[in-house]
């Protein structure tokens, strides 16, 4: 009977922690969604054509490679 409740014990820990996970992957997809979009509109307004434009804008000589 013991082993019966520790693996319902068990169960509830483990799917307790698969919510948690799956929140926070959630929350993870919104921030990266949010970024994104914020990127997409920067590029937008500074009238910059690709991605590899934008970086330069913002970090400068100092992307790996681009020397």
């Amino acid at each position: 009977m013991e082993d019966i409740e520790d693996k319902d014990k068990t169960i509830a820990i483990l799917r307790n922690r698969n919510l948690k996970a799956l929140r926070e992957i959630q929350r993870l997809e919104m921030e990266l969604a949010a970024a994104q979009y914020e990127n997409k509109k920067l590029r937008e307004i500074a009238n910059l054509d690709d991605d590899s434009d934008f970086l330069f804008a913002i970090y400068g000589d100092n992307i790996k490679g681009c020397n």
